[in-house]
């Protein structure tokens, strides 16, 4: 039996093994291993360097620590950038000492302009290194300035040639599987907007409830920037990578999926707006004051009498017919089910799915030309929603169509 007083206890380390198994993976534990090779080997190559210089050592594998990050192509552009920084803060360093000011004076200086100076923004990471290494040559090489900047920047420089070296040789994996988890996800997220939708239109749904799509849409708006970073980082992590010649298309088919998902985003917006509209309406219709109740109960009772007739005309309420409305949630539902089966590693649809969705969406133009009876406003609002589903339908046609 757990006392109360282990309860906590066994959270935190629940807590730890979770955390822990976020770190502990093939990709993190392949970055470990290069990093504490890399840094061993700058290490060692560093006291191979003649003369003075070999005494700074310990600042090669420093540099290893900067160039190891898990991209080749960060990799080489953090060692440039960081190199430009020391050398920015040595520079630094070398214009105070010329002065023969007393360190109660160079070293808030060195750090002060430093620091001022590391607010350029295209130095990257380098910048957070000139106040290091300004600090660094006042204090601890003022002595010996010459001997010290010379074998800072050196060794700093063997250091990140070899992490460099060490990532393209052994390059890390690239980010195709987070690439890929990401659309799942939002391809996922969109289907169930599409099938809401359908839901919707059921006469036996409450057609003024939009709590459903602001979750969803908020859903599927951190879902696509997630999709757009995770690619993001996939192109990143491709450059210089020998990895990537195994996987030539890889990236182009994400793209054009991502694309193609964000134009039908757009599309779901449209359908958003009809429902939003409705419902504020309605509230407005529900809200209105009370001086202007009779008006609004006699604007309420003809709309109800306009109502019954189009009912008695078309069988239908605010959006169509109940067949139309059937025809669009059958159309919605079968875009729904081509998203849902799309197949990132062949670029298909399943066999089967757009056949079923030509048909709905040839059902939904058959009916919506017949249907007859409505209102402008509700044809308007139709002509929305047929517009957009032919839009979604069009959208995967263009990508999956085989």
């Amino acid at each position: 039996m757990t006392t109360p007083t282990a309860r906590p206890f066994r959270r935190a380390i629940h807590h730890i093994g979770a955390e822990l198994t976020t770190v502990v993976t093939p990709r993190r534990l392949l970055h470990t291993a290069k990093t504490a090779v890399a840094a061993t080997i700058a290490w060692f190559l560093g006291h191979l360097v003649p003369g003075e210089l070999g005494e700074y050592a310990y600042y090669a594998p420093l540099g290893t620590l900067i160039a190891m990050v898990p991209t080749v192509a960060v990799s080489v552009r953090a060692s440039v950038q960081t190199l430009v920084g020391v050398v920015i803060g040595v520079l630094v360093a070398w214009a105070l000492l010329l002065t023969g000011s007393g360190g109660w004076i160079t070293v808030p200086l060195a750090v002060g302009i430093g620091t001022l100076i590391a607010g350029l923004p295209r130095l990257g990471p380098g910048r957070d290194y000139i106040p290091i290494a300004a600090l660094f040559v006042v204090v601890i090489g003022a002595s010996d300035a010459d001997a010290f900047s010379l074998g800072y920047i050196s060794q700093m420089a063997l250091g990140a040639a070899v992490g460099v070296a060490i990532n393209m040789l052994v390059p890390p994996p690239l980010e195709t599987k987070e690439a890929g988890d990401a659309l799942a996800l939002l391809r996922e997220d969109v289907g169930r907007c599409l099938r809401l939708f359908a839901d919707s239109l059921d006469p036996k749904e409450d057609m003024h409830d939009d709590s459903s799509w602001t979750r969803l849409l908020n859903d599927v708006d951190r879902r696509s920037a997630a999709a757009v970073r995770s690619l993001a980082e996939l192109h990143e992590s491709r450059k210089g990578n020998i990895r990537a010649r195994r996987e030539p298309g890889q990236t182009t088919s994400s793209d054009q999926m991502l694309l193609s998902l964000q134009r039908i985003i757009r599309q779901l917006y449209e359908f958003a707006d009809l429902f939003l509209e409705r419902e504020e309406t309605n509230s407005e219709r529900a809200d209105a004051p009370p001086d202007d109740e009779a008006l609004a109960r006699g604007s309420a009772s003809a709309h109800a009498d306009e109502t019954a007739k189009t009912a008695d005309t078309a069988g239908g309420d605010a959006l169509g017919s109940t067949t139309v409305r059937r025809a669009v949630a059958e159309t919605c539902t079968a875009a729904a089910e081509l998203l849902e089966g799309w197949n990132p590693a062949t670029g298909l649809a399943p066999d089967g799915a757009f056949d079923a969705a030509r048909e709905a969406l040839h059902r939904l133009e058959k009916v919506t030309s017949e249907d007859a009876g409505r209102s402008t406003f509700d044809r308007e609002q139709l002509a929305v929603v047929v517009h957009t589903t032919r839009a979604v339908i069009a959208e995967l046609a263009a990508r999956l169509d085989p």
